[in-house]
C-alpha cells in the first residue's frame, strides 16, 4: 500500500476518461458557468437555474437559452446537471408548502428542459415529525405529480442522498428505494415514469449518515446495496465531497478532496468504477484559492491523479490537525470495521419506522394542468 502523501503516483495503468465538473455560479448568465467550467478544463458542470432562495425565478429569455446551449456545444461540455432550490420540501406536512414545492420543482424541470439539461438533482425533503413512512409517501406523491405535469420534458429527477440530519429523508438508500418503488408502480408501461426518475449519490452525505466508505468492506457493501436497492444504471450523478465530520455524525459538512475524514482511498475506488464511466462526477467542495490557485482546480487535479491507480491509499499518519486527511474514526453508526463481515452481510444499523419494502400502491390526486409548448419567441415561464 501507499499513502496519500506519496502523490504523484507511478503505479497507474491507462487512465479511463471521466466526466469531471463542479457546481459553478451563473452570475452574469447561465453560459458563464459553462465558460468557467471550460476554463478549468472540466468536461461537465452543475448549476442552479435560478436563485435558490426564491420559489419563482425570473423567466428564461430566448437569448439566455440560446447562449447557454451554444456555450455547451462550443466547449464540449457533456451532460450538464442542475440542482433544484433548497426551499423545496415534498415531504412537508404543510399543504401550502407541499403545493408550492410541487409547483417549484415542476418549474425547475421546465427550465432545465429549455436549457437542454437532462438531470435535475433535488433533496427528498423532511417529514418534520410526521414519521418516515408518511414523509416518503408524500415525497413519492409529489414526485409523481411533477412527472405528470412535465410529461413533454426530457428531464430526469435525481433524488439525492442526504446526511439524514433531523427529520430529513434520504439518509438510508432504503428511503430512495421506497420512493422509486412507489413511483415505478404507477408507470403505465411505457417508461414515462421509471425512465425519468433516478438517483444522485453524495459521498459526504453517505459517509455522514453512516456508510463507511473508508472501510473496504463498507465501500463494497455500499456498491452492493446500490446495485440491489437502486440499480447502478439509475445512479445518474455523483457529488464528490470529502466530509469534515465523522462517519455516522448525521452532519453535512463538505471538505476538500482528501482533506477530510474520507481521505483519498474512497475517491480512488469511485473514479475508477467502470459502472460510472459516463456519469457526471461533480465537486461541491469549499470554494476559494490556495497559494493563488483555484481550489476547484486543485481538487480536480487530485481526482485526475487517481485515475488508473490500482494500489490502495492509506491515510497519512499521524492524523492531521489542520483539516487534512486523517484516519477514519470508529463510526457512531454504519458499517463495522474492515474484516468483520463480508459485503453481503454488512448493512447500516438503521432504525426505520417504515417497512423498507413498502406496498407501492398509494392514492394521488393530480391537479389539473395543461402543458404549454415552449415558444422560441417568448420567455420561458413556470406553469403554476
Amino acid at each position: 500500500m501507499i499513502r496519500s502523501t506519496d502523490l504523484p503516483h507511478t503505479n497507474v495503468s491507462q487512465p479511463p476518461q471521466r466526466l469531471f465538473g463542479a457546481h459553478l455560479s451563473i452570475a452574469g448568465g447561465h453560459e458563464r458557468a459553462v465558460e468557467a467550467a471550460a476554463d478549468r478544463n472540466m468536461t461537465t458542470v452543475q448549476i442552479f437555474t435560478k436563485s435558490t432562495q426564491q420559489w419563482v425565478g425570473k423567466p428564461l429569455r430566448p437569448s439566455s437559452i440560446a447562449a447557454f446551449r451554444r456555450a455547451v456545444a462550443t466547449h464540449g461540455i457533456e451532460r450538464p446537471v442542475a440542482h433544484a432550490s433548497y426551499l423545496i420540501n415534498l415531504g412537508s406536512p404543510d399543504p401550502d408548502i407541499r403545493a408550492r414545492s410541487i409547483d417549484a420543482l415542476a418549474c425547475e424541470v421546465e427550465r432545465c428542459d429549455a436549457l437542454g439539461i437532462e438531470d435535475l438533482v433535488f433533496h427528498p425533503g423532511a417529514h418534520l415529525g410526521d414519521g418516515e413512512r408518511v414523509g416518503l409517501e408524500r415525497v413519492a406523491q409529489g414526485v409523481w405529480e411533477v412527472l405528470q405535469r412535465t410529461q413533454d420534458c426530457r428531464v430526469r429527477l435525481d433524488l439525492e442522498t442526504t446526511a439524514g440530519q433531523g427529520t430529513c429523508l434520504g439518509g438510508p438508500l432504503a428511503h430512495l428505494e421506497a420512493i422509486l418503488q412507489q413511483c415505478d408502480a404507477r408507470d403505465p408501461g411505457d417508461g414515462s415514469i421509471r425512465d425519468r426518475l433516478a438517483v444522485c449519490c453524495d459521498t459526504c452525505h453517505l459517509y455522514a449518515f453512516g456508510y463507511d466508505l473508508v472501510d473496504p468492506w463498507g465501500y463494497h457493501a455500499l456498491m452492493e446495496e446500490l446495485a440491489t436497492r437502486i440499480g447502478l444504471e439509475r445512479v445518474r450523478v455523483w457529488h464528490l465531497n470529502d466530509s469534515a465530520r465523522e462517519c455516522g455524525s448525521r452532519v453535512d459538512r463538505h471538505a476538500g478532496i482528501g482533506r477530510g475524514r474520507l481521505g483519498l482511498e474512497p475517491f480512488r475506488r469511485l473514479v475508477n468504477e467502470p459502472a460510472f464511466l459516463a456519469t457526471p462526477l461533480i465537486l461541491e467542495t469549499p470554494k476559494g484559492t490556495e497559494a493563488g490557485e483555484d481550489l476547484d482546480l486543485i481538487h480536480l487535479r487530485t481526482l485526475r491523479g487517481l485515475l488508473g491507480m490500482t494500489t490502495p491509499i492509506l491515510p497519512p499518519t499521524p492524523a492531521s490537525t489542520d483539516g487534512g486527511s486523517s484516519p477514519s474514526p470508529k463510526p457512531k453508526r454504519g458499517y463495522r470495521r474492515a474484516g468483520s463481515l463480508p459485503p453481503s452481510q454488512s448493512r447500516p444499523n438503521l432504525k426505520l419506522d417504515f417497512d423498507p419494502d413498502p406496498d407501492p400502491k398509494f392514492n394521488v390526486t393530480v391537479s389539473s394542468f395543461e402543458p404549454r409548448a415552449l415558444s422560441e419567441a417568448t420567455d420561458v415561464e413556470c406553469h403554476q
